[in-house]
């Protein structure tokens, strides 16, 4: 019974490079079921030697979830820096508020990488028109350096003579690694404000803005927030960000093809959310919310991003 198994399905040393497989594989991955499976899968394969058949099963397997990574636009992260495409830094994402104030800022996590990508999403409510500019933002400390600072998209709301809403998104290249805090000023003080920034590497360069969207503005109620359609050629990050004023009952819940920056449901604060998606190819799509009905209006936009 032994030879016939042995003559049907071979018995061999497992070579080197079914590892080295398995493990590059692991790196284009992000879902934590699909890396515990990987890990467990290159143990296996670390065992020795193994029925050729299995090895076959295993990296086939492996090969599996490498595509449906790619099917699902798993960012790809460059191995050892340099070029490979476009990713979240992890734990490079994150927002702040400040209420009757004249800015407000936040601190990245950790300390930002020289040729990453920098956003800056801003949202504010005023009872003045004070639409966003180039100058809005601005590094307000930190070790780090960065290249200029450019407004990529803004928006503004006039909800009536007493409230008006803005969105604007800005980007700029690290230049120099180190501590960063990004700041977003209102030209007037007493404004509610938020933030939301993050960090993301690729090979980015002066020409990297490619499309935006400021077409998203409504009032009384309608709970399908859209920036209007962002188009990309190829691979890109779209940034997008909503600013919102609600009655009462605050709730936003983004599209579930985007991610998560920073958004505020506090009823006393002033309400928003910001955005991204990372795609690996020619991509038509807005930055999207769904609302509670109790908003008296809102503004939306996005901004796209691509290589070289």
């Amino acid at each position: 019974m032994r030879a016939l198994l042995m003559s049907l399905f071979g018995y061999v040393r497992v070579p080197p490079e079914a590892v080295a497989l398995c493990r590059a594989i692991k790196a284009r991955v992000t879902d934590s079921q699909a890396l515990r499976g990987l890990d467990a899968l290159e143990q296996f394969l670390r065992s020795g030697r193994l029925y050729l058949s299995f090895v076959a099963i295993a990296l086939a397997c492996a090969v599996g979830l490498n595509a449906e990574a790619r099917d699902r636009r798993v960012p790809i992260a460059a191995a050892g820096g340099g070029g490979g495409g476009i990713a979240a830094v992890s734990g490079q994402q994150t927002g702040n508020n400040a209420n009757n104030a004249a800015s407000v800022e936040e601190a990245f996590t950790s300390d930002v990488t020289a040729g990453n990508l920098v956003v800056v999403v801003g949202l504010q409510y005023r009872a003045t028109d004070a639409t966003f500019v180039t100058g809005s933002t601005t590094k307000l400390s930190g070790t780090a350096t960065l290249g200029t600072i450019q407004l990529d998209s803004v928006v503004n709301l006039e909800i009536d003579a007493n409230t008006f809403m803005n969105v604007g998104i800005w980007s700029a290249i690290v230049t120099g690694s180190g501590s960063l805090t990004m700041q977003v000023a209102s030209p007037f003080s007493g404004a509610y404000m938020l933030i939301g920034v993050g960090e993301f590497t690729g090979t980015w360069s002066a020409s990297r803005f490619e499309d935006e969207s400021t077409g998203g503005t409504a009032t009384d109620g309608v709970t399908a927030v859209s920036s209007g359609n962002c188009v990309s050629a190829g691979g890109a990050l779209f940034v997008g960000g909503t600013s919102i004023s609600f009655s009462s009952g605050p709730s936003i819940a983004e599209d579930g093809a985007w991610t998560l920056i920073y958004e505020n449901e506090v009823v006393t604060d002033h309400n928003g959310s910001t955005i991204f998606r990372i795609v690996v190819g020619g991509t038509t799509d807005p930055a999207e919310w769904t609302i509670a009905s109790t908003n008296t209006g809102w503004s939306a936009a996005c901004a796209v991003y691509k290589e070289g």
